[in-house]
């Protein structure tokens, strides 16, 4: 199937351009992979295309989908109206996408090489170099490994759990229950719930939560409020992290790109929240310093004292020393919190 036959490639050039899809290249194959970025997240700029840049792989030079992963699948919350009929749910694991290729040949959502890409690979070299899937699809597996786990405990489990079968042409999936999916693969298979309510789902301890997938193909996650709490501490997230860490040390909030949506979007409006303080704190204060006597310093010294909270941030801007008083504003967002 080639790329132009799935998607409208000028659209997928202009996401490119405009910082809404990532395109990296494997370091020895002729393959590149598309995977959506943080900014589409958090903007919701979903739209035909970018629903399927989430770990698509070509062929730069026949330019032929070579692994067609799950399209974006939302929080059940997020639709509007859940569709009707038949469902299946299945287990949300606590690990990472591992997308097959071709047999030894393993990508994540946006990387040949990231650390769970290179966790996949030894786990297939060691268990199952001589397994070859059905030709046509795109094995998906949930890599298990100390590299991708954060909340849930696997006991020290470490193996490639195989949650469907892509076909590259039409997009319809096979589950590891399916007869048609047939018994090529001798690990761990993803595991399906029968005759369960999905609007209300029983908890369960140490697991992140169900995926729902309806008749018509349309999936959907349901994670536990627990599991997302317990992201948040694992990763050491929270509002004083954000604030240290990444609006006062000046880090890309692209950093946090790995976690979930729902923290991610909770960790964009924190930093939100904090810059806006910091700009809010910084048009007071140039408002005073607009009205302060410059004529001597003496005559600014007494003026500034007036104000106590920001006088040494005046005495910045008298003195046009930016680094200051960027620092001694942040310095009262933090004394805020």
């Amino acid at each position: 199937m080639k790329l132009n036959n799935l998607l409208d490639i000028n659209k997928l050039e202009q996401h490119i351009v405009d910082g809404n899809v990532t395109k990296r290249n494997h370091s020895t194959l002729p393959l590149v992979v598309y995977n959506y970025t943080p900014k589409v997240q958090f903007d919701k700029l979903w739209d035909d295309v970018l629903i399927l840049t989430r770990g698509l792989v070509v062929n730069t030079i026949t330019d032929e989908v070579v692994a067609r992963p799950f399209p974006k699948f939302f929080n059940l919350a997020e639709l509007i109206k859940p569709p009707s009929g038949a469902y299946r749910v299945f287990d949300k694991l606590d690990g990472s996408l591992g997308i097959g290729i071709t047999p030894g040949v393993i990508a994540t959502r946006g990387s040949f090489e990231s650390e769970q890409a290179n966790a996949a690979m030894k786990i297939w070299n060691d268990k199952y170099k001589d397994v070859v899937w059905p030709e046509g699809y795109t094995p998906l597996w949930e890599i298990i490994h100390p590299t991708s786990r954060v909340v849930v405990d696997y006991s020290g489990l470490e193996d490639l759990v195989l949650l469907a079968l892509v076909n590259i042409t039409s997009g319809m999936c096979l589950y590891p229950t399916d007869t048609l999916m047939g018994d090529w693969w001798p690990g761990p298979k993803v595991r399906e719930f029968n005759n369960m309510d999905y609007q209300n789902p029983p908890f369960r301890s140490n697991a992140e939560g169900y995926v729902i997938v309806f008749e018509d193909g349309t999936r959907v996650k349901i994670k536990y409020d627990e599991y997302v709490q317990l992201h948040r501490i694992v990763t050491g997230l929270n509002e004083k992290t954000i604030l240290e860490d990444y609006c006062i040390a000046g880090r890309s909030l692209n950093e946090l790109r790995i976690i979930p949506d729902e923290l991610y979007k909770w960790a964009i409006n924190t930093a939100l929240k904090f810059y806006s303080r910091a700009d809010s704190i910084r048009d007071e204060i140039k408002k005073i310093y607009d009205k302060a006597p410059k004529e001597t310093r003496k005559d600014f010294a007494f003026y500034a004292s007036q104000y106590p909270l920001y006088a040494s941030t005046l005495f910045s801007m008298l003195d046009n020393q930016q680094d200051k008083i960027n620092n001694n504003i942040w310095k009262i967002v933090k004394n805020e919190n």
